[in-house]
């Protein structure tokens, strides 16, 4: 049975991770940054949950209660124990989303594999059969579209313009298909060759014409692999992220 793949918008919603050992922390990563009120049980808690704990950016809890459910939209589970009742009781009617690392089966979804350029995230599943090749492949998808991220902040903010430009809708979206089906602008935008950019894309944009004083979005941050989980949180980072334990 194939599943649906959604973009969530957790953007005020609370979110619950149990268990932030090696698994936990890459489930945490994927939290970081999308907005949500993020609770973490940890009885032993990394000087890395501290700094976030003392940051602000999470709450730490050193055990679970059932109080912690109240308003939850999603349980991250990565503590290796058996859940607690509360939250397999509350998963199975439907009052959250819940995902478990040690027992797939008991939750309502899994977690692909991400490539991340900026404002491009790419994601990647077989469907829980074989999750280390998500990872592998989501891998190498990181290296192909590198520098791509610059690209979609780009036409993301062009997009808006051309819509709002007047010309019929018709030609709207065939300047739209054309600035995303170039071969050469992705790779002029992460070179950062702007001037040879601009250029390419106001003769694809004909007859639209692109503002003197369009903004040209800022380079990703960069974050090296291994980095810790909060170092990209936000920040655009060019990252390859796996989903499920192998």
């Amino acid at each position: 049975m194939r599943s649906l793949t959604i973009n969530l918008d957790l953007e005020g919603s609370k979110a619950l991770v149990i268990g932030c050992g090696r698994v936990g922390r890459r489930k945490l990563s994927r939290l970081l940054g999308t907005g949500a009120k993020i609770a973490v049980v940890e009885p032993s808690p990394s000087r890395e949950l501290l700094e976030l704990r003392d940051s602000g950016e999470i709450e730490l809890h050193g055990s679970f209660s059932p109080e912690m459910l109240e308003g939850c939209r999603v349980v991250m589970a990565a503590s290796g124990a058996d859940l607690p009742r509360e939250v397999l009781r509350a998963a199975a009617e439907g009052r959250l989303l819940l995902n478990s690392a040690g027992a797939p089966a008991q939750g309502s979804f899994t977690l692909p594999a991400v490539a991340e350029d900026g404002e491009l995230v790419l994601s990647v599943s077989t469907g829980g059969s074989f999750p280390a090749l998500s990872a592998a492949v989501a891998a190498r998808l990181r290296d192909s579209f590198r520098g791509w991220g610059g690209y979609v902040g780009l036409l993301g903010r062009l997009r808006p313009l051309v819509l709002a430009s007047g010309l019929p809708r018709p030609e709207c979206l065939r300047i739209l298909r054309r600035l995303a089906g170039d071969g050469e602008l992705p790779e002029l935008v992460a070179r950062g060759l702007r001037a040879d950019a601009m250029s390419l894309m106001g003769r694809l944009a004909a007859p639209f014409e692109i503002p003197p004083d369009f903004a040209w979005p800022p380079a990703p941050a960069r974050t090296a692999p291994g980095a810790r989980a909060g170092a990209a949180r936000g920040s655009g980072a060019a990252a390859a992220m796996p989903g499920e334990v192998p």
